[in-house]
């Protein structure tokens, strides 16, 4: 079924809550949100499942797929870590690969590595690099969909805050 995820993160938490094996061939927000909420008992995590869904949810569908759950672990730090078993810093198919079966149970998700890797491998080394992932990164993931509390603030709003700030 669906559990804790594959890798220990910081402290030897999971850094991963929702699995897609046990799921369909997609995740709803219903889903992240109850696998969530067996681990995660704060206000901040309703914030933090609206930001993992507008990460992942690439075609706005309300769903995430394989591929884009996989896009996902490709831009988290601990997943990328995990995922490096020989830890030589470069993620190489096989590693991804061997990820991707691991997290969606299935075959389909050779199909998605090798599409990934068209994507993020851009000097064709069958290997990924960290300025890959950062490279990719920055044209895939933009900061304006995540949400950040004041973040709709304006700037004369913001100064005046600062200044009330100073005073006290």
């Amino acid at each position: 079924g669906a559990g804790a995820g594959a890798g220990a993160g910081a402290g030897g938490r999971s850094w991963s809550v929702v699995r897609m094996t046990g799921f369909g061939s997609f995740i709803s927000r219903e889903d992240v949100v109850r696998e969530a909420s067996k681990h995660f008992q704060t206000e901040i995590s309703s914030l933090c499942i609206e930001n993992i869904m507008r990460a992942a949810d690439r075609d706005n569908d309300g769903k995430v797929s394989r591929e884009e759950f996989l896009r996902v672990h490709m831009a988290n730090a601990w997943a990328r870590r995990d995922m490096d078993i020989n830890r030589d810093g470069l993620l190489q198919k096989e590693e991804v690969s061997q990820f991707a079966e691991m997290m969606m149970g299935t075959d389909e998700g050779h199909k998605i590595v090798e599409k990934l890797f068209e994507e993020v491998d851009v000097d064709k080394k069958e290997a990924i690099s960290q300025s890959n992932i950062q490279m990719w990164l920055s044209s895939n993931f933009k900061l304006n969909v995540v949400s950040v509390p004041g973040q709709g603030l304006e700037r004369n709003e913001i100064k005046a805050v600062q200044s009330k700030l100073h005073l006290l």
